[in-house]
């Protein structure tokens, strides 16, 4: 069982002009939350997965608190959100997923269905990132937002993406 908690201070409107200690400051702030919920579920002695989504955006507002995140959860999306190929995903998720495999937390690569043209797009992309991450023990390969729209996606295009 498992929390899965998909808090983004950026979808904020205040974001987009907030300064960027402000900016570093929510980060923190998140950070500091999901540091809370760990020793909560510790002292209750739950047996609850914390999960957390984070950008590799937010590292360049508050790369300590990113860290810190990545050590109080079991597992973290990393929302690449980047219309490209594999190569650059993983080159842009690269310093989350450092942070992962630092703290040994468990990870995928997020996408999002708007970002592709086609669901056939979609599925080589994400089907090469999984491939490449085969080897990694803490690698989940690819997580899509959203589900909904991802199984609309691909109506047309028969089987989605499977993970070996």
């Amino acid at each position: 069982m498992g929390l899965h908690l998909d808090i983004e201070p950026e979808a904020q409107p205040e974001w987009a002009t907030a300064p960027l200690d402000t900016r570093a400051a929510w980060l923190q702030m998140l950070a500091d939350m999901y540091g809370e919920a760990r020793r909560k579920i510790q002292a209750e002695s739950m047996e609850v997965a914390l999960e957390a989504d984070v950008g590799p955006y937010h590292m360049k507002y508050n790369a300590a608190a990113v860290d810190q995140l990545a050590g109080s959860i079991d597992q973290i999306t990393i929302m690449a959100y980047v219309k490209a190929t594999p190569d650059a995903i993983l080159e842009y998720a690269g310093p989350v997923i450092e942070l992962a495999r630092a703290h040994q937390t468990r990870y995928s690569i997020g996408a999002r269905t708007n970002d592709y043209l086609t669901a056939v797009d979609m599925n080589a992309v994400l089907g090469e990132i999984t491939r490449r991450l085969r080897d990694d023990p803490i690698a989940d390969g690819a997580s899509i937002h959203h589900y909904k729209n991802y199984i609309a996606f691909n109506e047309f295009v028969g089987p989605s993406i499977t993970m070996d």
